[in-house]
C-alpha cells in the first residue's frame, strides 16, 4: 500500500513536471474549461439560466465559435461587465452588434429587451448561418437583420436610416480603430457605443482613438475582472477550482471596453 502511494506520488510529480516544462499547462485548462462547459450546457439543457440573456436557447454547444465560452455564457458570467452595462442603460430603440459572431449579443438583446430590433454585421459566413439558427429557435428571426463584413460605410448606411436612441456593440478584434472614423462617431452622436479595445502595436494610435471619441462622447473604461458567481443547487456543487476555470473567458489578459455615452444626454 505505502509502495503504491509512494509510485503514484512520484508519477503525479512527474506529470506535472512535464507539463510545466513544455508550456502544456495552458492547454489542459482549457480543454478542462470545455468539459465543464459541456456539463453546465447539458444540466441547464443549453439555455441560459442567469443574468440579463436568462431565458436565450443557445443550443448544441458544439455549434458555437466559442464553445469552451458556452458553460459562461449559460451562467451569464461571459463578459458580465458588458451585459451590466446593458442592463444599466435599459430598452433602446435599436441594437446594433458589429462582429457579432454567432449571435450570443444580437439576439441576447431581443430576448432581454433591450431592442425591438436587432441588427449584426459578422465577416465568418459560418456564424452568420449560426446567428440566423439562433435567432429561429428563439423565435425572434423576424427582428434580428443581418449583414456581411462592417465598413465605416456600410454602418453610417444602416444607423442613417434609424431613428431614436440607439445602442452600437462592436468586437471586432483590432479593426476598431479603423472603423470608427470620426465622420462615424460624429454621425452616432446620439448613440452609445460600446466597444471593446484590442492591443495594437502603437499606444499612440489608441490614445488618437479616444482623443476622437471624446469629441462627441463622454468615454468610460470597463473590464472584467469582477465578476459574482451565480448560485443554485447545482453551481453549488461545483468546486472552487471549476468555478474559477468557469469564470475564466481564456484571454492572454485582461480586456477592456470604452463606453461611450453621448455628451448630449448631460
Amino acid at each position: 500500500m505505502w509502495i503504491q502511494a509512494r509510485a503514484t506520488w512520484r508519477l503525479q510529480r512527474l506529470f506535472n513536471f512535464l507539463i510545466f516544462k513544455f508550456g502544456f499547462i495552458d492547454n489542459v485548462l482549457q480543454n478542462y474549461r470545455s468539459l465543464l462547459s459541456l456539463k453546465v450546457h447539458e444540466h441547464y439543457r443549453g439555455v441560459v439560466a442567469f443574468g440579463l440573456f436568462a431565458g436565450l436557447r443557445i443550443g448544441n454547444a458544439s455549434t458555437w465559435s466559442g464553445s469552451r465560452d458556452v458553460g459562461a455564457k449559460v451562467l451569464g458570467l461571459y463578459e458580465a461587465q458588458v451585459l451590466k452595462r446593458l442592463e444599466q442603460l435599459g430598452p433602446r430603440s435599436w441594437f446594433v452588434d458589429i462582429g457579432g459572431a454567432d449571435g450570443y449579443y444580437a439576439v441576447g438583446a431581443l430576448i432581454a429587451g433591450i431592442s425591438k430590433s436587432s441588427i449584426m454585421f459578422e465577416i465568418n459566413r459560418t456564424d452568420r448561418g449560426r446567428a440566423r439558427e439562433l435567432s429561429i429557435n428563439n423565435s425572434v428571426a423576424e427582428s434580428l437583420e443581418i449583414h456581411e463584413a462592417a465598413t465605416t460605410d456600410s454602418v453610417l448606411q444602416v444607423i442613417g436610416n434609424l431613428e431614436g436612441d440607439g445602442l452600437i456593440l462592436c468586437d471586432i478584434e483590432g479593426g476598431e480603430y479603423e472603423l470608427f472614423t470620426e465622420q462615424l462617431l460624429s454621425a452616432g452622436r446620439d448613440c452609445v457605443f460600446i466597444i471593446e479595445l484590442h492591443q495594437v502595436n502603437s499606444a499612440t494610435q489608441i490614445r488618437e482613438f479616444e482623443f476622437i471619441c471624446r469629441k462627441f462622447h463622454d468615454v468610460e473604461c470597463i473590464n472584467g475582472l469582477s465578476r459574482e458567481f451565480p448560485s443554485d443547487s447545482f453551481t453549488n456543487t461545483l468546486t472552487d477550482n471549476e468555478r474559477v476555470l468557469l469564470m475564466s473567458e481564456g484571454r492572454q489578459e485582461a480586456m477592456n471596453w470604452l463606453v461611450l455615452t453621448p455628451k448630449s444626454l448631460q
